[in-house]
């Protein structure tokens, strides 16, 4: 289908909307944890592609984007969030998406680590889905990476048809 989903698209605006909504979760939300941290980022949100959320589900997206070309349809299957404060690494793994995770200590007994390491699992929430960004505002990051989708494509063959008959 060549005119199905996002067609044309400058680099950056997944990277730029991913980033965008984890700034304004933590902006909106007090964080106490790292854990909290993580239940935001696997958060679900019903008004943006689900390709462009901080944690991506391929069946979500698969489901969202029936009629797409499957190509472009990631997963997440991990999270590393680094505490710089307390020194300390964790890795989520995702329970849907990725194999059972082990950490191998190889250091020697009497060495004490500078960094603590902990292996968490996680999974995308899809059950509480929010809102996180306006229309207005989601139109014009589309305009700025100057993305057409269907819709878009849509409405400007509508226009140049209209101006013809008028």
């Amino acid at each position: 289908m060549k005119n199905e989903g996002y067609t044309k698209c400058n680099k950056g605006m997944s990277a730029f909307l991913r980033a965008n909504i984890v700034k304004k979760e933590l902006n909106d939300n007090k964080i106490n944890s790292i854990d909290e941290l993580t239940n935001i980022m696997n958060t679900n949100y019903k008004n943006i592609n689900p390709r462009f959320h901080p944690y991506r589900n391929k069946k979500y997206s698969q489901k969202k984007n029936r009629n797409s070309n499957s190509n472009f349809n990631v997963n997440t299957t991990g999270q590393i969030v680094f505490n710089v404060t307390d020194m300390e690494l964790n890795y989520y793994a995702d329970i849907n998406s990725s194999q059972k995770v082990k950490y191998i200590n190889r250091l020697p007994n009497d060495y004490a680590p500078k960094i603590r390491i902990s292996i968490k699992e996680t999974e995308k929430n899809i059950k509480n889905s929010k809102k996180i960004f306006t229309k207005k505002y989601l139109n014009e990051v589309e305009q700025k990476y100057q993305c057409k989708t269907k819709k878009n494509i849509n409405n400007k063959f509508k226009r140049k048809t209209i101006r013809k008959f008028h």
